[in-house]
Order: structure tokens, then C-alpha cells, then sequence
């Protein structure tokens, strides 16, 4: 098997995760032995362009999920304390000889990103409620993937299109919408499957792939209060605000990672880049307000929506000129990706 293969099999493997009815423990030892498979059938040079032996790897993989398995059961116990220390030590205590090292992208100053909020009025949002959940609201925030009961972050997506999935398809025409820049670059583990390439991949890159796969089983039941497959994403998260606040030569400014419902059978688009999501949480918390830091690194554009645009702003290019764009960026979510990226944008700060 070639490296390119792998790549493809595992991004199957992510998007493929349909056995919701599992013990979620026996879910990941069927996960973990799969992968296995696929280091087994790799080809022997493959390894040296991995910079890594075949062992190495599968021990490495082994090892992942054996602290995944020994984090969840912990938390099942109730041994809170003991299920954060395993996820810290795999992948952030450098006194720990065997720390996975996982790989960090780097996004460069004015990367456009958007974020969505559902309506049920054609009346828009101020641009700060398109923000994060402001402190004196913190009991708004739930428990979700990677979101923590009472502990607010900015969550961004690469497309408005995935921020309409990840919200469960509400009222398009109504949902209000705002594109945001950072001002300063951003530090984030890197979860995604987006930018994995054989020209570039490496040892490390094979690792956030697995913890990829970990962190983005699917739910068996969307309504439950608990969702066991939150319980790693969620912990993750957690150690690395813990691992900022311990180091003076590490800091990351949050996750990027593939949405879980990337390729399931209702969506519209195939594009994986169009399903990237970004946490970002929250530096320091107040009494109310919003975080500092983050209201200096971002710039956010007026709130809109599909429908006003249509009304404010109709489309009025040729078709000639249509035909030139791809068919993501002729749907409506492409042409309002397009207005927000060239519309004014004011730091957060100072609104």
C-alpha cells in the first residue's frame, strides 16, 4: 500500500464511522486494529518517507489508543483528575519519554473564517451577539465536541456552507452570518483531514490523524445530555489551555479540525475544506463582556443574511461570467462568502 493510499483509507475511516450502537470502548479497539491493518499492508519504503519505522508506528498508534481507552474508562469511574492526567501526558508533558508529537499549523494573518447563528426573524444580530457567548451569558454555553459547559469559545468554520450543517440546517434565508479575520496569527493543533498530502506528510501528521479519528466518533443519540464521544475532544481541549498555562515556550490558540459530518449521505457538497472548523476559547474570563484577546485578534464584518443580500445586493453577473466558477461558489452560500470577504471589517475591540 502507498502513503497516498493510507491517506485516503484513513479519511474513509473518519467519514465512515457508522457502528453508533457500539460500547464506544469496543468502537475504538475496532478503530485501532483497523489502522493497524493498514500499517501492516504499507509498503516497506513508504516508512522512509515517514522518517520512522514500521514498529515505531504501530506502537506509537498502540500507545494513542491505549491512553484513549484508559482516559474514557477513567472518566466512566468518575476519576476526573486521573482521565485529564493520561490525555496531558500523552501529548503535552515533555518529561514523558514516549509524548506523541503532534503537528501545529500556523494561520497566516487575515485568514477569512464565518460564523452562522440561527434567526427566526428576518431582523439581524448586532455583530458583537455574533461573538462568543458574552461571560455574564455563560450558562447558554453546553456541552458540545469541543465545548465545555460554562466555558465560552469563538467557534469559526472555513465555509458558511459547514457552518450551516453544523448548526442542523435550520432556516437558510433566516440565519444571520458574519465573516471575521485575525489580525495576528494563530497557533492551532491540527485535526483536519483537509491539508493531508503525501508531498508533505510525515510521522507527526499521521498522528493527529488517529487522534482525528478518536476525537470525531459519531453520537448514537444527538439528544443525550452525555455524549460519551465528547469526552476526548473535550479533554483535549482542556489540557491544552492547561499546557498554555504551564509553559512560557508553548501557547496555542486552539483546534482546527474536520467536522464529524464531513461526506454523510445528506450533504450538498464533497469538498473537505468546505467542513473545517476552528475552537478557539476564551484567554481570560470576567464578569461580563467579552474575552480581551480575542476581541484584539479578530475584525468582524456587518451581520447579514441570504435573504437581505438577495434584497440589498441581486445578483446581477452574466451567465458567461457564472460559468467560470465552480458549483459551490455559484450556490448561495458561495455568493455570500464572497460579499463578506470584500466588506469592511472592524476589530472587535472596538465596537
Amino acid at each position: 500500500m502507498t502513503l497516498k493510499t493510507l491517506i485516503r483509507k484513513i479519511k474513509n475511516l473518519h467519514r465512515r464511522d457508522v457502528r453508533t450502537d457500539q460500547y464506544i470502548i469496543n468502537r475504538l479497539v475496532d478503530q485501532r486494529d483497523i489502522l493497524l491493518s493498514y500499517i501492516y499492508a504499507l509498503d516497506d519504503d513508504e516508512f522512509d518517507v515517514l522518517g520512522s519505522s514500521e514498529r515505531k508506528i504501530r506502537d506509537n498508534i498502540k500507545y494513542i489508543y491505549e491512553n484513549a481507552i484508559g482516559c474514557i474508562e477513567a472518566y466512566f469511574h468518575g476519576r476526573f483528575d486521573k482521565s485529564r492526567e493520561i490525555m496531558f501526558k500523552t501529548f503535552f508533558d515533555e518529561n514523558n519519554s514516549k509524548r506523541i508529537l503532534l503537528k501545529y499549523d500556523s494561520i497566516h494573518t487575515n485568514t477569512l473564517f464565518f460564523r452562522m447563528r440561527s434567526n427566526e426573524t428576518y431582523e439581524l444580530y448586532t455583530q458583537l451577539e455574533m461573538f462568543h457567548i458574552p461571560f455574564e451569558k455563560r450558562s447558554l454555553t453546553t456541552n458540545q465536541r469541543y465545548s465545555i459547559s460554562g466555558y465560552p469559545c469563538l467557534y469559526l468554520g472555513n465555509s458558511v456552507y459547514g457552518c450551516w450543517e453544523e448548526l442542523n440546517r435550520p432556516d437558510v434565508e433566516m440565519c444571520n452570518i458574519v465573516a471575521l479575520e485575525n489580525v495576528g496569527q494563530l497557533e492551532v493543533i491540527d485535526l483536519s483531514l483537509s491539508n493531508k498530502y503525501t508531498e508533505e506528510f510525515i510521522e507527526a501528521d499521521l498522528y493527529n490523524m488517529v487522534l482525528s479519528l478518536i476525537c470525531s466518533l459519531k453520537t448514537s443519540d444527538k439528544t443525550s445530555p452525555f455524549k460519551p464521544e465528547y469526552i476526548i475532544p473535550q479533554i483535549l481541549l482542556n489540557c491544552m489551555i492547561r499546557k498554555n498555562d504551564k509553559s512560557n515556550k508553548f501557547y496555542c490558540d486552539g483546534i482546527k479540525y474536520t467536522s464529524s459530518l464531513y461526506d454523510s449521505k445528506r450533504c450538498i457538497f464533497d469538498d473537505i475544506r468546505l467542513f473545517d472548523n476552528y475552537v478557539i476559547p476564551i484567554k481570560r474570563s470576567k464578569e461580563k463582556g467579552y474575552c480581551d484577546e480575542l476581541s484584539s485578534l479578530f475584525a468582524i464584518s456587518p451581520t447579514t443574511s441570504i435573504a437581505i443580500n438577495k434584497i440589498l445586493y441581486p445578483y446581477v453577473e452574466s451567465p458567461k461570467s457564472l460559468s467560470k466558477l465552480d458549483k459551490y461558489e455559484v450556490s448561495e452560500f458561495g455568493l455570500i462568502e464572497r460579499w463578506l470577504l470584500d466588506s469592511d471589517k472592524v476589530i472587535v475591540s472596538k465596537l
